[in-house]
């Protein structure tokens, strides 16, 4: 594996611009059976990735010739140096130019940077450091995934969180999916998706991420799993409120404080922002019983009630979502 590439490629979502990344890791157009053609239980599978601010998740959808769906799911923990990536991200001082540009003159400004990414790849190596750094996640979950199941990985769909630096933000939504909002249910008939689309309702989602070394927290107008709207004044991006830094507080009930305070920091800025109707967890450490003890009553305190929680599988649930979506395959244009 040495690229992350965009592609415009949708699960029925013909008309919505993509929010999902496609790592290629090999040159073929197509995802290829699971098991050889030989195997009497011949199956398709699609593959989804994600990298979140300590770990790098991944899941495999396997459609079995018997109609039977099977979901399998890793994680590898990242390294120092990945959680440093990860965090240095998270600054506003991390941002450079990049595409869509505002003008010709950020277009020509950023053309030494893309020249570099770009011969960087031609010989073969990460297009930057920090893709380096998040490649040997992938390839570790990559190496684990065809050791386990014998197969060879071509392709895979990759959320990303929404920090500062990163461009590509979908891991909300990515989620979203995972827990199964957002779909369409006859995916393969465009007629049908258009009726279904119009029924698929807006949602305002307050997603929220915890884990040893982050907290974040978004508000994300959300009606399909491959695109949501986070603006600026929508979200928290905290490293330094992972749960490892309660060590750093002399009283952990001041830790818990600040913890709350980051969850409604964005409601409070912006009262006119609809308030969430629904909450969605990833992380590893959303588990927590304190955790989510602050979580409900900052909730109570604020909303004056808790909007139903998702957490199952919260972990690898972003990565289930965009495996189903590769699954479904790209939209007929793009091909």
């Amino acid at each position: 594996m040495r690229r992350i590439a965009s592609l415009p490629f949708l699960a029925c979502l013909w008309a919505a611009a993509p929010v999902v990344a496609l790592l290629r890791l090999a040159s073929i157009e197509n995802q290829q059976p699971l098991l050889s053609t030989n195997s009497p239980q011949s199956s398709n599978f699609s593959v989804g990735f994600n990298l979140a601010s300590s770990y790098g998740a991944a899941a495999v959808i396997i459609d079995n010739a018997d109609g039977e769906k099977e979901i399998l799911t890793w994680v590898v923990y990242g390294d120092p140096a990945f959680r440093k990536v990860m965090a240095r991200l998270s600054l506003d001082s991390s941002r450079h130019l990049a595409p869509p540009y505002e003008g010709m003159d950020d277009y020509f400004a950023d053309v030494p940077r893309v020249m570099t990414r770009r011969l960087l790849k031609k010989a073969g190596l990460p297009a930057s450091y920090d893709v380096g750094v998040f490649a040997t996640v992938i390839k570790k979950l990559r190496f684990q995934i065809e050791s386990d199941l014998k197969i060879t990985v071509s392709d895979a769909a990759l959320a990303i969180p929404h920090l500062e630096a990163l461009y590509q933000d979908d891991e909300t939504s990515s989620a979203y999916g995972g827990y199964g909002f957002g779909w369409y249910e006859h995916w393969q008939n465009d007629t049908q998706c258009d009726i279904e689309h119009v029924k698929l309702p807006f949602r305002t989602v307050l997603g929220v991420h915890y884990s040893k070394t982050a907290l974040t927290s978004t508000l994300a107008l959300i009606q399909r799993p491959v695109e949501s709207w986070e603006g600026f004044g929508r979200r928290v991006e905290n490293f330094t409120l992972g749960s490892n830094a309660k060590a750093g507080y002399r009283r952990e009930a001041d830790y818990w404080r600040d913890v709350k305070g980051a969850l409604l920091q964005k409601m409070m800025e912006t009262p006119a922002i609809k308030k969430p109707e629904m909450i969605i967890l990833t992380g590893d450490m959303v588990f927590d019983a304190d955790f989510r003890d602050v979580l409900e009553e900052a909730m109570r305190d604020y909303l004056g009630w808790v909007p139903p929680i998702f957490s199952e599988d919260a972990v690898v649930v972003a990565a289930k979502g965009v495996a189903e979506l590769r699954g479904r395959g790209k939209a007929p244009w793009s091909k």
